[in-house]
């Protein structure tokens, strides 16, 4: 098979794991899993399978687009290869179950595909206690579930020599408010990374892959995986400044959060946070009670803006000296 047509038969798969809904696509991931030789374990939340190297992999099977994206468009741009749809592609994140399905052909990593991560982390936090987190034993997790090209977000785990093992050249360290790792991470005590998928304007219809990103950050993932690590890289627990708003976990905040509203009642105001989308400036207003909860609310749903892009907050009452 030329090189054209492995590459269209690669892209046909991926596409196809797009077109397709969180229900049926955790039966093909199983028998995926199975035809591979992996003993998997369906439980209702989650797909476990457990590998040969002590790395898991995780990925969420959910997308936030009610649609399916039944229209595909493929384009290039500056020698690129652009995938869309009007309904949204959702990249965010069939780009992170196709990268891993890429990964195990060469490397057997253990692997979790969770539901719901788009509603609050649900498939996570029932993997975070289940059993299967005893019988695991992993030196650190690799989730593929981030926006951009070369993204690490670590979230709350603080482990500088993890960060400096991962980043090392390719990876950036960016940040970001929630993804299946801030769950998972703690439940198995190991160090954590969300990696770049190459999607970018994710939960929009707008929302885009850039082919060779994401393979780029497959195999920068795969020389990281095959690199010898002689003992697991710990979870050290950062200093968490939202802990009011965040609680212990996504699910968590999104409980609290009505009565959190009627605490604060009083003293909500407008903020408004600029920064730069696709090389432009532009500005979201954000209902919050202080600026470290408005930049939570702002992070929950513009996961794909990184932070270094977030150039200001600030009140209603300074927008005229602003």
């Amino acid at each position: 098979m030329n090189g054209n047509n492995k590459r269209n038969k690669k892209i046909n798969k991926f596409k196809g794991l797009c077109n397709i809904s969180q229900k049926d696509l955790k039966k093909k991931l199983v028998n995926i899993l199975q035809a591979s030789g992996y003993k998997v374990h369906n439980e209702d939340g989650f797909v476990f399978a457990q590998g040969e190297l002590p790395v898991l992999l995780v990925a969420h099977m959910d997308t936030v687009h009610k649609r399916l994206p039944e229209i595909i468009f493929e384009k290039k741009e500056n020698d690129k290869t652009i995938l869309s749809s009007p309904y949204g592609i959702g990249g965010d994140d069939r780009c992170g179950i196709f990268m891993i399905l890429e990964i195990i052909k060469e490397l057997r990593c253990s692997v979790l595909f969770t539901e719901d991560e788009e509603i609050g982390g649900i498939g996570a936090n029932k993997f975070a206690k289940s059993k299967y987190v005893d019988e695991l034993k992993v030196n650190y997790i690799m989730e593929f579930d981030r926006a951009h090209a070369n993204d690490a977000v670590f979230y709350y785990c603080d482990n500088p020599d993890f960060t400096k093992f991962i980043t090392n050249g390719f990876y950036d360290e960016e940040y970001g408010s929630y993804s299946d790792i801030v769950d998972v991470a703690p439940a198995l005590g190991v160090a954590a990374v969300n990696l770049s998928c190459g999607y970018y304007n994710a939960h929009t219809v707008e929302e885009y892959v850039v082919w060779e990103e994401m393979l780029a950050s497959i195999n920068q993932a795969k020389k990281i995986i095959v690199q010898d690590v002689q003992e697991p890289f710990e979870y050290i627990e950062a200093e968490r400044i939202f802990d009011d708003y965040w609680g212990s976990g996504w699910g968590n905040y999104w409980g609290s959060y009505g009565s959190l509203y009627n605490r604060y009642e009083e003293t909500y105001q407008t903020f408004y946070i600029v920064y730069y989308e696709n090389g432009n400036q532009t500005m979201s207003e954000v209902e919050a009670t202080n600026k470290d909860a408005a930049l939570l609310d702002f992070l929950m749903w513009h996961d794909s803006v990184p932070y270094k892009d977030i150039i200001e907050i600030f009140s209603e009452s300074e927008l005229n000296s602003y």
